[in-house]
């Protein structure tokens, strides 16, 4: 996946490259974990990153902004689907690779078809789902470790989940919003859909 050059995979050192199959995002055949990030602007340090969880399959969705490279720092949102339990939700901080959690897990299942969101205003995080077409904020964490702007990117693994509708980047007022179309409508501001796999 390049889009014109303009992703860098992979995200995480050690991961598969992500691809384009049937139109949506997906990871490689092998099943483990795939990753890339947008190599063309920083956005911020105001930013918000956006997916549709198009079919997931025990598996891990995992996008990413305020991300600093190399050393892959930065802020995810990870939702993990499981067949046999409640799907979790977490922020994570990332330090040259190394997750830490930010608070407690929230279990709240999920649809296909949903939306995953993280946004970042100053040191607040927040959480964001989309269901039936509406974004809802699920959970705010604390954070200053990095304030400033970075790229954006996703993650994902197994051979079966697919996703679409990566988007996000700069957070913009809701004066100087764009038209309504793709794109996350949060708190009052809009960003445009980065790739339409």
């Amino acid at each position: 996946m390049s889009d014109g050059g303009l992703w860098t995979n992979p995200w995480y050192a050690g991961d598969a490259s992500l691809r384009v199959a049937t139109n949506q995002l997906a990871p490689e055949t092998g099943g483990g974990f795939s990753s890339a990030y947008r190599n063309n602007a920083n956005y911020g340090p105001d930013a918000e990153v956006f997916i549709t969880m198009a079919t997931r399959l025990e598996n891990y969705s995992i996008a990413g902004l305020r991300l600093i490279f190399p050393g892959s720092d930065g802020y995810n949102v990870r939702h993990v689907h499981s067949a046999l339990f409640l799907d979790t939700w977490e922020i994570f901080r990332v330090d040259d690779d190394i997750d830490t959690l930010l608070g407690a897990t929230l279990e709240q299942d999920a649809d296909n078809g949903d939306g995953l969101g993280l946004e970042a205003i100053s040191s607040t995080l927040t959480a964001y789902r989309r269901s039936a077409g509406v974004w809802s904020s699920l959970f705010n964490r604390t954070d200053a470790t990095y304030t400033g702007a970075g790229r954006v990117g996703f993650r994902g693994n197994e051979i079966t989940p697919r996703w679409d509708d990566f988007g996000g980047g700069t957070v913009v007022t809701a004066a100087a919003a764009i038209a309504p179309g793709h794109g996350l409508l949060l708190a009052g501001m809009r960003n445009r859909m980065i790739q339409h796999v």
